[in-house]
Order: structure tokens, then sequence, then C-alpha cells
């Protein structure tokens, strides 16, 4: 929604936020969502259904937040599949380790790559274009469900899960046991969850909890994003544990190409200090997703940000 010289877009059911606008530079209803490409007095923003996606001014605390810590639990991972992304954000990250040979990266939406690759292109690095990655069009659910290949990483990086969206599909439980399926032996997965500490990330942890057998939560601060995004991650074998900081701070030096914007030992630590109030509810546990209630929400006319937030 613009508002004057500003964008007025919902941070969560009860906050929005307006970011400052220089111009709209692209403005489309694909088949899926509306995307739009604003320039703001921070840099280029890439915002779908009018939710921030992509801000030039902070999205490398996002996209390291979501990959790194995943890609540092995996001794030499060669292989990466990416659910969503099609910003070329996410596999740009991937594309800093040595170890990685190979990314796949399914996105539904043919226009948001395209759009990607002409504004986004010194934002995602030529990702998208990079002869490692292979791009394909399609359903990332139905894709994974058809490969005979398995992976070392997974990452959904998908949009939110908003009532009649394109990926509430992606955050159910028999969505994760088919990722679960698809992961090589000691592979592991990670996904976006929305707001830290909501109804629907703790819904999202219990739900990939139940199917790995075990979680972890992780958390940072996007400014773009107006709150603290949380990330929930798991492994093949149902083990997971978090690294020391040294050892994040060696696995940077021998193993990324490029030294990270934000992570480093400290921040991967912070990433994964939970609050005690935030604990509380994780480690009660909350309703798990299930696939009827996902398809009940593709059709709904509800109101409010969240499909999963109740």
């Amino acid at each position: 929604m613009i508002a004057g010289s500003y964008y007025l877009t919902p941070t969560s059911d009860n906050f929005f936020q307006l970011i400052p606008l220089k111009k709209i530079l692209y403005s489309k209803e694909s088949k899926y969502q509306k995307i739009e490409v604003v320039e703001t007095n921070k840099g280029i923003a890439l915002i779908l259904d009018g939710l921030v996606q992509i801000h030039e001014d902070d999205e490398y605390i996002y996209h390291e937040s979501l990959i790194h810590p995943t890609l540092v639990s995996v001794d030499h991972p060669r292989s990466a599949l990416i659910v969503g992304g099609g910003d070329g954000c996410a596999a740009r990250e991937l594309l800093k380790d040595v170890d990685i040979k190979e990314i796949t990266l399914v996105d539904l939406d043919k226009d948001v790559i395209e759009v990607s690759k002409k504004f986004l292109k010194k934002i995602n690095e030529g990702s998208l274009e990079n002869k490692k990655v292979k791009v394909v069009v399609g359903d990332g659910r139905k894709f994974l469900e058809k490969t005979r290949n398995k992976y070392d990483i997974i990452v959904i990086d998908a949009t939110d899960p908003i009532p009649s969206g394109p990926s509430l599909l992606l955050y159910s439980r028999q969505f994760y046991e088919i990722v679960k399926s698809k992961l090589e032996d000691g592979g592991a997965f990670v996904t976006q969850a929305t707001v830290f500490g909501s109804n629907q990330y703790t819904r999202i942890y219990s739900t990939v909890k139940k199917v790995f057998g075990s979680a972890i939560c992780s958390h940072s601060f996007v400014k773009s994003f107006g709150d603290d995004w949380g990330f929930v991650m798991a492994t093949k074998s149902g083990k997971i544990e978090t690294r020391e900081k040294d050892e994040v701070e060696l696995w940077i030096k021998s193993k990324l190409r490029k030294t990270p914007k934000y992570l480093n030992g400290e921040t991967y630590a912070a990433n994964f200090s939970i609050p005690n109030e935030v604990r509380k509810k994780i480690e009660k546990g909350s309703k798990i997703i299930e696939d009827s209630e996902a398809l009940r929400a593709k059709t709904s006319e509800a109101s409010g940000v969240w499909a999963f937030e109740k």
C-alpha cells in the first residue's frame, strides 16, 4: 500500500511500518502474487504481496543467519537444494562455501526469478546465473516428491504462510517428512519461520521437531522486516548441536570464500540465545501444522497476516 512518499507494509498481525520511498521500479501481478521492486532511501527492496522480502540495506543479516549456521553443521556439504529463494540471495550465501559444488533452486514464480535477475543482480551477485546453480521454475514440494536426488543441505526460503498464499503447503508435517526423506545421511535442513516467538513460529518449530525428533531455534533482528526473525534447523540424524564461537571463526576463515558482513562467532552464538519466555513456549509445544489446515488456509478469506498464528 502506498501512502504518500512511504510504503506501508505489515510486520505482523498488530504492527505496520513505513518505508521511505523514492521510486517504484516495477509493479506487476504475477500468476501467484503481486511483485514490486522499489527504490528506498537505503537501497532497492523486493516486496511480494505487500511484505518485504529483500531490502538492500540489511538482507544479508537474514540470509547469513539462514544459511551459514546450517552449513557449519554439515561436514563437507557438496549439494544443496533451495525451495523458494527466487531472489538469489540464499544461493549467493551457499556459493561462498568452498565445498559446495551444486545448488538446485526451485521457485514457483518465474516472474520473481526474472525480476531478481534484472533488478537484484548487484545484491545477489549474479548467483542466479552462476554455473553451479540450476534454476527450476516449479512447485518446490512437487519437485521434492518426484526427485530421486538427495541433498546435504535443504533450505526452505519460501514466502511467509499467509492466508491464501502460495507457500502454505511448505510448512506442514507432511512436507517436512518429504524433506527428511531427501536429505543425505549427515545432512541438515533449515526453514525460515516468520516472527521469532510468535504463535506461528512455535507451531513451525513443533512441527519440525515432530518429524525430525529434535530441532533448534535461532533468530536475528532484521530491520526491514521490523521484527526479530526466526529460523528452525534440524538434521537427518535427529542430533543437532551448536558450535563454539572459536569453531565458527575457524570455519569462516577456512571454508568461506568471502567474510560475512554479519555472522561471526559472537553473532552466531547470539542467534541461538533464547529468552526465557520463548523457551517456555517452545518447550511446552504447540499444535502441529497438517496439510488439511494448510489447504483450508489456501482458500481462506480470513483477515490477518499469518495463516498459522492460532
